[in-house]
């Protein structure tokens, strides 16, 4: 039985590329595990060829609007890398199972200025959330 996960990617290229470690680890310590990548519109390059990413799920600037997309996934857990602010009528909606990344902790991480520095900052907190 597979079990399908969707990561819900803000638009920050950096941040999309930061969270490929956490897919990674899912993928491996999670059998039967089918992770959907949604991305903000022009973004979708950043995962295409990433071998760990099961398919991808294209929504413009607010997810809500593309709610029957993320429905008919049928996943079972909501990975929101967002910070989960201007998400909340979302996650409601889709009524699976969400885990978010901290707003506060995401703040903290934009701030540093070196790419490594946040991107292990990132997979820390994001290892924490799952």
């Amino acid at each position: 039985m597979e079990v399908r996960y969707i990561f819900l990617h803000p638009s920050d290229t950096n941040e999309i590329l930061f969270s490929t470690p956490l897919i990674r680890a899912v993928m491996k310590s999670v059998e039967h595990a089918e992770v959907i990548s949604a991305v903000p519109e022009g973004c979708q390059w950043l995962l295409e060829s990433n071998p760990f990413v099961w398919s991808l799920l294209v929504y413009d600037k607010n997810p809500s609007n593309s709610i029957r997309q993320f429905r008919e996934t049928g996943a079972d857990y909501l990975v929101d890398l967002t910070g989960g602010r201007q998400t909340r009528w979302f996650k409601n909606r889709l009524r699976v199972m969400d885990f978010t990344l901290p707003y506060k902790s995401l703040n903290r991480i934009r701030q540093i200025t070196d790419k490594m520095e946040a991107a292990d900052q990132y997979r820390q907190e994001g290892i924490k959330l799952l």
